[in-house]
């Protein structure tokens, strides 16, 4: 298979992935908080702090979708995917993935703090996604190493041939 038709696939996946995040945020966890609201009302003061947690929650996400799709255009390119800069992009993705394990749970802690905290939430979902985005944010500074080491060794390569 071609690198420019990897590239394409690449593309194509994160353009669904992007699609979903964004249906995720903008309609489905605003319902399911309408749906909260409306079940519990004692609850409803709480609907736009979380909502807001939610979103700032959801920024690193999307932003990581700029490097992604930059790392996956050099897929397709003459230079190749190692290159420096795509282990710069990934350091990038590490951020915002590290990012993310601190403002779900400072998110939890206000939520806890205005007295709708759910201790499903506390217990099981917050330390969850703090090891899943630490867990990610790891595999990425690796990607970073490896992406830097293998672009090392190719333009060790050029200059010798």
């Amino acid at each position: 298979m071609k690198n420019a038709s990897l590239a394409r696939q690449l593309k194509t996946i994160l353009g669904l992935l992007f699609v979903f995040v964004i249906i995720a945020f903008a309609v489905v966890v605003p319902a399911f908080g309408l749906m909260i609201k409306e079940n519990n009302p004692e609850y409803s003061f709480a609907f736009v702090p979380c909502l807001i947690w939610a979103w700032c929650f959801a920024v690193p996400i999307l932003l990581a979708f700029i490097p992604a799709w930059q790392i996956f255009s050099t897929v397709g390119s003459a230079q190749g995917c190692f290159v420096r800069a795509n282990g710069k992009r990934f350091k990038t993705i590490a951020l915002v993935a590290y990012a993310d394990a601190v403002i779900f749970p400072l998110g939890m802690i206000i939520v806890g703090f205005l007295g709708a905290g759910q201790p499903g939430l506390t217990v099981i979902i917050t330390p969850a996604v703090v090891i899943l985005s630490v867990c990610a944010a790891r595999v990425f500074q690796i990607l970073a190493k490896i992406t830097e080491n293998a672009s090392a060794l190719q333009e060790e390569h050029d200059l010798t041939v």
